[in-house]
């Protein structure tokens, strides 16, 4: 205990240069990072979108994907290849936000901070699977067919690209939830109890977020969000119920 109170003092001690000078470095790192990612994801521009497209034309028959400005393509090709790049690279900017973070940290919080970037990052590429795997072709499908059938679906590729990469990374970045209440409960904020207190104000929140996440008027789509992230509550309280039985009996 001493040695960890002599290390946040230590770290105290750090002026306000050194950490803007950490953080600039932190930044710099990142959009290095980002944009070589990126980039090399826009070098294989044509993998890149067929393997985006693949949830819509695997799915949907007799849809034809168009782009209806010069621009349009181009454009699409960039923002897929970021947000791609982004997920790709995710595991350095939440090393990043560790190596900044660090120095105010004890030496028992810094060793659990490490299965919790590995857990941060597990759950992020569940969400970003599961969205590209059950949540993008069901949408799609449903909404595309939804259509009349003297109506023929032609999808701009601008606007797909829009839909599914704000979909997939939406529900990468909500699949962090756990996490979020793992570092809440051992901040003292919640524990088990009020969790499951509050299970019925969980569950309408979760349509909530799964309405305001999905980028779409499809209520299938938004409901298939929403009962994954109650799923992913109620494994929150699990996880939080034995973390908390196991510090009681450490105790004793």
């Amino acid at each position: 205990m001493k040695t960890e109170t002599n290390e946040i003092d230590k770290n105290k001690d750090m002026t306000f240069t050194g950490h803007l000078e950490e953080l600039r470095q932190a930044i710099i790192i990142s959009v290095v990072s980002l944009v070589i990612s990126a980039g090399s994801c826009f070098y294989f521009y044509n993998e890149l979108i067929d393997l985006i497209t693949a949830p819509l034309m695997n799915n949907v028959k007799n849809v034809e994907l168009i782009f209806t400005s010069p621009a349009e393509a181009f454009t699409a090709t960039i923002r897929a290849s970021l947000i791609t790049g982004l997920i790709i690279v995710f595991p350095i900017l939440l090393n990043r936000f560790y190596w900044f973070v660090a120095p105010g940290l004890t030496t028992s919080e810094k060793k659990l901070s490490f299965p919790l970037l590995f857990f941060s990052y597990f759950l992020f590429l569940i969400g970003i699977f599961f969205s590209y795997y059950f949540m993008l072709p069901f949408g799609v499908k449903f909404l595309v067919e939804f259509a009349p059938k003297n109506i023929k679906p032609m999808i701009s590729i601008g606007s797909y690209i829009s839909f599914s990469t704000t979909l997939i990374l939406a529900t990468g970045l909500v699949f962090e939830l756990p996490l979020l209440l793992i570092f809440l409960s051992f901040v003292n904020i919640v524990n088990s109890k009020k969790l499951i207190e509050s299970r019925k104000y969980a569950f309408l929140g979760s349509f909530v977020i799964g309405a305001i996440v999905t980028p779409s008027v499809d209520m299938m789509t938004q409901c298939i969000l929403a009962f994954a992230l109650y799923c992913l509550y109620e494994i929150s309280i699990f996880i939080i119920r034995t973390l908390e039985l196991k510090r009681v009996k450490n105790n004793d």
